[in-house]
């Protein structure tokens, strides 16, 4: 009868398989029938509690008599609360399941991105670099929180389960203030108390620690690579500020050497014979910079001059030449002085670092 009873509340379930315990209670008979299941797909996706657990619940009392019945009727509030307990232990324990599947898809997650960070090193790229380790950083975050997420659930398992037991109790202190002369017998809704500790609660306590394990080495990793990626981005702001300085200093130094004689002007002297006579220059003077032919404006005679000599003052038609010539020149004297500049920083950083290698005297 029992069996039929149940197969009409839930078709398709088995008396035997769901049966959790029997007992007594104000006479009648009591029956337990339970079947829970959790279904949590591996792959990444939208879950809710709804769609990953399979929860049936049911209790059965066979009452003697009409009385007994409405004797009974003094706990039902008490059997709402202790069943209200139970399935929020139940919800806390499938909702630690579904964040550990959910950490378990954030811990592939951090390791994909250390894997990309670790082909990035070899082939550096400070913006890409950057938006991955924020990438891994904003990972960390989450599976910290999920994680607290995860103890918060086995605290909420812990505060129903003391109010499940107490409602037990109560409920078993006052069943001989209703009916003194009958046997009870509750003992097997302790079993629901014993699979709580025993796997429930023990399961979210390694589940937590081993996360937080894996939460720890994975910051150490990602602090490690972040140091690194720090070092090295200073280091090649420090080459950089270096080579401003040096260049900086060739510049100064250039700016100190004086300019070369002005070449758009080439002052040619021509000076007397040593005894002082007048002697008159007529053939032609060549002038740089101009044509090769005698009639061109390249070529004149200079006047003759008595007394010192003569002179021969020829104008270059490329107003550029003077500018250029000063910046070749400037440039020249600047990376030399960087140079050397350069030179002695290397020869003093290695006189540095070999001070602490000479012996000292006893």
């Amino acid at each position: 009868m029992n069996d039929i009873i149940y197969k009409a509340l839930m078709p398709g379930s088995s008396w035997e398989r769901n049966l959790e315990g029997q007992g007594q209670f104000l006479g009648a008979k009591i029956f337990e029938l339970s079947h829970y299941r959790l279904v949590i797909p591996e792959a990444e996706s939208t879950t809710t509690i709804q769609t990953i657990q399979e929860n049936q619940h049911v209790i059965i009392i066979l009452y003697p008599d009409k009385a007994t019945a409405e004797k009974s009727a003094r706990f039902y509030h008490h059997w709402l609360r202790l069943f209200s307990y139970r399935h929020k232990v139940l919800w806390a324990y499938a909702q630690s399941r579904l964040l550990k599947q959910t950490i378990k898809n954030r811990y592939y997650e951090i390791e994909e991105d250390k894997q990309s960070i670790s082909q990035n090193k070899t082939n550096y790229q400070q913006e890409k670099l950057s938006d991955l380790l924020r990438g891994v950083q904003d990972s960390i975050k989450a599976y910290t929180i999920e994680l607290y997420q995860l103890e918060f659930q086995g605290g909420i398992i812990e505060i129903n389960l003391s109010n499940y037991q107490k409602r037990l109790e109560r409920i078993q202190e006052r069943l001989p203030v209703v009916e003194e002369k009958t046997e009870d017998n509750l003992s097997f809704l302790d079993k629901f108390t014993k699979l709580v500790k025993d796997k429930y609660l023990l399961q979210i306590a390694k589940d937590s620690e081993n996360l937080k394990r894996i939460l720890k080495l994975q910051e150490d990793t990602i602090n490690a690579v972040r140091s690194r990626v720090e070092v090295a981005k200073a280091q090649r702001d420090r080459n950089f500020q270096d080579a401003i300085a040096i260049l900086g200093v060739g510049w100064t130094v250039a700016s100190f050497v004086p300019s070369p004689d002005d070449l758009s002007e080439t002052l040619i002297l021509y000076n007397p014979p040593l005894s002082g006579e007048l002697q008159e220059v007529n053939s032609p003077i060549y002038c740089p910079n101009r044509g090769s032919d005698s009639s061109s404006p390249a070529f004149s005679t200079p006047p003759a001059s008595p007394g010192i000599g003569a002179f021969l003052i020829c104008k270059s038609p490329e107003p550029w030449i003077k500018p250029a010539i000063e910046v070749t020149h400037k440039l020249s004297v600047a990376l030399v002085a960087a140079a050397l500049a350069w030179l002695l920083i290397r020869l003093w950083l290695g006189l540095v670092k070999l001070i602490p290698l000479i012996p000292k005297k006893k």
